[in-house]
């Protein structure tokens, strides 16, 4: 929720507002116990056709939207729209996300060993401003295997996959861009 400043004109002392909050108080709950016991009651029979991360959390809030006007589907409409900037503020704070992403950005695969993989970023770091000796970039290739591991429904998200496999040099990962078409043989 994104709060907006208060006008000086606007501005009350919290004693002032507090009454007025008493006041309203059992209007106030009386609307809730409303609107829960109208949820409870849809919640039941509400059925998505499909189910976002927490998906008892989305089942309540569109039985909620729904007792409180028809609103169920608005409600998941601003999850998804949450959940999605949610994932770009993880992908665009996190430096193994941030590199990651560019690397694949023009590659639809991408095969070679996680110590590999280590080299090309940091080699790329600092095009982003990055410091690959810095205490944020991982230390050592089985670091950075563990922190995409971290991020990996987040790269899914933004259409990166990946899947590792133990070899006898090291382990390996396939790095799939989903937004670039494959190649057919």
């Amino acid at each position: 929720i994104e709060l907006c400043r208060i006008d000086e004109s606007n501005r009350r002392e919290l004693n002032e507002l507090m009454a007025d909050f008493e006041k309203d108080l059992p209007c106030i709950l009386g609307g809730i116990f409303d609107t829960l016991s109208k949820a409870m009651s849809l919640y039941p029979t509400v059925k998505l056709d499909t189910l976002p991360r927490m998906a008892d959390f989305a089942r309540w809030g569109y039985a909620v939207g729904e007792a409180l006007g028809g609103l169920g589907k608005e409600f998941l409409e601003q999850y998804n729209a949450n959940q999605g900037k949610r994932n770009i503020e993880v992908l665009n704070t996190d430096i193994v996300a941030t590199l990651t992403v560019a690397f694949m950005k023009d590659k639809a695969e991408w095969t070679g060993l996680i110590s590999e993989l280590y080299n090309q970023l940091s080699v790329m770091a600092p095009q982003y401003g990055i410091n690959s000796k810095g205490k944020e970039f991982p230390t050592v290739p089985n670091v950075l295997s563990r922190r995409l591991n971290g991020l990996k429904s987040n790269l899914q998200e933004a259409g990166i996959s990946f899947k590792t496999s133990s070899k006898m040099n090291g382990t390996e990962i396939v790095l799939s861009n989903e937004k670039i078409p494959q190649l057919s043989s």
